[in-house]
């Protein structure tokens, strides 16, 4: 999963710097994670179908926050896009934001929920 997380640093990264992947990412969010690499863990394809996944713009999110409503195949996993930080950002600084990544040992320090969870 830290492959996952990675990712979506990267992500949040990117709809920052270019609005029309922010689009994408608001209004077909499986194929723009596809487009950064969400589809593969560890080099193996992972399939999407069967998720509903929804990304919504938070201005009190942090990159990594999510939830998901209802149950089994009727599940959604609602991702938050958290706002742009004030001021401008060099690429060097999107690049250290989007390599942050997340410790997601047993118990993420980041996101506060175990493993087993995410």
């Amino acid at each position: 999963m830290q492959e996952v997380h990675d990712a979506w640093y990267k992500i949040v990264a990117r709809a920052w710097s270019d609005e029309a992947y922010k689009e994408e990412l608001l209004k077909d969010p499986k194929a723009a994670l596809q487009e950064m690499g969400v589809d593969t863990i560890g080099g193996q394809a992972v399939t999407m179908a069967g998720f509903n996944i929804k990304v919504v713009e938070d201005p009190n999110a942090t990159a990594g926050d999510w939830h998901m409503v209802g149950k089994g195949m009727d599940a959604t996993v609602i991702v938050s896009l958290p706002p742009k930080p004030s001021g401008s950002m060099s690429d060097s600084d999107l690049e250290s934001v989007a390599g942050a990544g997340c410790c997601c040992s047993s118990s993420c320090c980041c996101c506060g929920t175990s493993t087993s969870e995410i």
